[in-house]
């Protein structure tokens, strides 16, 4: 198994910047899959070259990659129309992301619903189930994918990125000062999946001693 230990458990909880750095770093045009699409262990990556992702689970979710040099790629949630109503994680395309970008580590946020909740809003049963279904869903994706991936709670990540408490769409105000040369990739209010997905992935970092 490739997945990390969990960061603090408790009980509750592409828009494309510098693909030719990627380029170069991969040997491959951005987006190529390597081969069969698998990935290296992260402890094989030097420092300097270690791409990490944050994965922000859920149909409003999204995956930020943070390269090396401080800069991130950003990519929403592939999302299709259900077979029934609504709209449904397209597995396909969560895929090509995860292939095309071939980060060394990922980070996925851990929530667990207590008391008909989940990421601080109240959810239905239908709600809660499509969230844990999107979850484990991504586990299975990274682990077919053979790509390492830590969890992390919301309360941990969000913590250690000074949000814990405040209000949720600071996220993405943390997130334009976090990367000031590309605040527009989170300027819109439904971009907070993006920026949630970034700070994740730099509280990530930060945990294992490796962030600033």
């Amino acid at each position: 198994m490739n997945q990390q230990p969990l960061f603090d458990m408790e009980p509750a909880g592409r828009a494309a910047v510098e693909p030719t750095s990627l380029a170069a770093r991969k040997g491959a045009e951005p987006g190529a899959a390597g081969t069969n699409g698998r990935v290296r262990p992260a402890e094989s990556a030097p420092p300097d070259t270690r791409l990490v992702l944050g994965c922000d689970p859920g149909l409003s979710g999204a995956f930020a990659l943070i390269h090396p040099s401080g800069t991130v790629e950003v990519a929403d949630m592939p999302v299709r129309a259900a077979r029934a109503k609504g709209q449904e994680i397209d597995w396909p395309g969560v895929r090509d992301v995860l292939r095309g970008w071939h980060p060394d580590h990922v980070y996925l946020e851990h929530v667990q619903p207590v008391g008909g909740q989940a990421k601080g809003a109240r959810q239905g049963v239908t709600s809660v189930f499509k969230f844990g279904g999107a979850f484990h869903g991504m586990q299975a994706m990274l682990a077919a994918l053979e790509i390492p991936y830590t969890l992390i709670t919301a309360a941990s990540w969000k913590r250690a990125m000074g949000l814990l408490g405040g209000e949720k769409d600071y996220a993405r105000t943390r997130a334009m000062h976090a990367f000031p040369g590309q605040a527009a990739l989170f300027k819109r209010k439904k971009d907070i999946g993006r920026a949630e997905a970034a700070l994740l992935a730099l509280a990530g970092e930060q945990k294992a001693g490796r962030g600033g």
